[in-house]
């Protein structure tokens, strides 16, 4: 159980740069070129959604499709 714990900890706080960007983008969007933005959302896109979903998988949640969009098949529609 500690291990998983730790697991948990580990998927919800790996992202904390992501997520202060975002934070900071939401208070002050002044302060960043679109440049900026483009790559901190993107940074954010890539790295947070695993873990957010690593994170529920191991608290015991499902992970699913929940707005059908077919986020869990891998393949991104161009």
């Amino acid at each position: 159980m500690v291990e998983i714990a730790r697991d948990i900890a580990f998927h919800l706080t790996d992202w904390h740069w992501e997520s202060n960007f975002l934070v900071a983008l939401t208070l002050f969007p002044e302060r960043f070129t679109p440049d900026e933005i483009q790559s901190g959302v993107e940074a954010f896109m890539v790295h947070a959604p695993n873990h957010v979903a690593a994170a529920a998988k191991l608290w015991g949640f499902p992970v699913t499709d929940a707005f059908m969009i077919g986020a869990l098949d891998g393949i991104v529609d161009d």
